[in-house]
């Protein structure tokens, strides 16, 4: 039986070869903080040897072994475990790279260094991936599966730099950046109170759900003009399916426009009663009409 490689274990850290580093970090991270806090606390402030004033020299010196209390023993053994993770996840490749560290801060900075850069180096990665995540428009021959996929990936990316983005900012972002078959869908849930609450996930799952109940349908076939017309019961049934398709969001939608459509009728039928009152007698073009005619029966046939 091959034994497992690094990575193919739940007890072993997850393996790194040199690509995908932002992925590979935060598999890492996590690993490290399941060994304990204390572990994870060693590679982000890192670990100092204890020392001790020499009751000769009064000066600073390393405390040997037998002189460590249980602190001490905490502190060595939480490097310890972090190093070792860390050592254990890397390629011989990697490996030779910090194999001379003796703290896990100092390894693991080695690492990010060399596969984020320095500062300035990170600050020329965030602004190619702001310029992604800006230019990122769903095109009309996507999936919106495919969209979010490159979505996620770039957000995963300001992650691993450091740079997290804000959930609305990546929800508002979803919503104008789909195409205009998506319109109704997305005026709908602007307009909603919700809005400015509703987490990423749960914009996702909403507009999965859109696109496979109102997008994906397509007819079987084209009815032509000999084909007669369904029944009013078949209407009925057809409409009522096509009702429980809408959400609350749409339902919400359709009434606060119809509710604005009704108050602007209610408007133009006063404004109209008005005027044609104001002018004193109302004008009637049939009577009109009537009166006319009986006028000219009136005259006499020789005129």
């Amino acid at each position: 039986m091959n034994a497992p490689r690094e990575g193919d274990s739940n007890s072993r850290p997850p393996f790194f070869d040199g690509n995908d580093y932002p992925y590979w970090k935060a598999r890492m991270t996590t690993h490290l903080s399941s060994l304990g806090v204390k572990v994870w606390r060693s590679v982000r402030y890192g670990y100092e040897a204890p020392t001790i004033e020499d009751t000769t020299t009064k000066q600073m010196r390393a405390k040997e072994d037998k002189e460590w209390n249980t602190a001490n023993n905490d502190s060595f053994e939480a490097n310890s475990k972090a190093l070792g993770a860390i050592y254990g996840a890397l390629s011989k490749t990697k490996f030779s790279r910090i194999s001379a560290c003796t703290t896990a801060k100092e390894a693991w900075d080695i690492l990010r260094v060399a596969h984020e850069g320095t500062k300035t180096v990170k600050t020329s990665k965030l602004q190619m991936l702001t310029t992604r995540f800006e230019d990122l428009r769903m095109q009309e021959d996507d999936t919106f599966d495919s969209f979010i996929t490159k979505l996620s990936d770039i957000v995963n990316s300001f992650h691993a730099l450091g740079e997290p983005i804000p959930n609305l900012k990546v929800c508002r972002k979803v919503l104008r950046s789909l195409p205009e078959r998506f319109r109704a869908k997305v005026v709908a849930i602007e307009e909603s109170d919700k809005v400015d609450d509703i987490l990423f996930e749960e914009l996702v799952g909403k507009l999965q759900t859109f696109e496979l109940n109102h997008l994906s349908k397509k007819p079987t076939f084209k009815p032509n003009k000999s084909i007669a017309f369904k029944s009013s019961r078949e209407k009925s049934s057809v409409t009522q399916e096509s009702d429980d398709d809408l959400d609350e969001e749409e339902l919400a939608f359709f009434a606060k426009k119809f509710r604005k459509f009704v108050e602007i009728r209610k408007n133009n039928k006063s404004g109209n009663f008005s005027s044609s009152t104001s002018g004193g007698d109302n004008f009637n073009p049939v009577d009109n009409e009537k009166k006319s005619s009986i006028d000219k029966s009136k005259k006499p046939q020789g005129e």
